[in-house]
């Protein structure tokens, strides 16, 4: 009797965590159209207020990034010909992050041999840019 109980509180005990895993695994999906708007603006600014001699190195300066890009805790943040990279991984011979690409924004990259891009979240999504996660390799 005590096996049979204790089985039985011990399954209802799992079921528990598992919903409690499922709930923060949900919650813990990044807000992809908080990226993608902080990720525009920041390229924005970057366009208009920053000398050239700031904008020398292309990257994006810690105050301009915006809040749903500082909890992702970059490595850094790189203006691409008006898209942004956001650089979450990097090694010697490769590097990840998010890469954004606002409206305004005539370029779009393509995978190529040492990049590739998966699509996260775009315009029909209602987000106010195309938000892929990207993987390069460097030579």
């Amino acid at each position: 009797m005590k096996t049979r109980l204790l089985l039985i509180v011990s399954a209802a005990l799992l079921a528990g965590c598992q919903a409690q895993k499922k709930e923060m695994e949900i919650s813990n999906k990044p807000d992809y159209a908080a990226i993608a708007s902080a990720a525009s603006h920041a390229s924005h600014q970057f366009m208009v207020k920053l000398s050239q001699e700031q904008k020398k190195d292309n990257l994006i300066p810690e105050e301009l990034w915006g809040e749903a890009i500082e909890q992702l805790d970059p490595i850094r943040v790189e203006f691409d010909r008006v898209n942004v990279a956001i650089v979450l991984k990097e090694s010697q011979t490769s590097e990840e992050g998010y890469y954004c690409i606002p409206l305004i924004s005539s370029y779009l990259p393509v995978d190529k041999k040492n990049i590739t891009f998966t699509k996260l979240a775009d315009y029909e999504d209602k987000i106010m840019a195309n938000l892929s996660y990207y993987k390069k390799g460097k030579n």
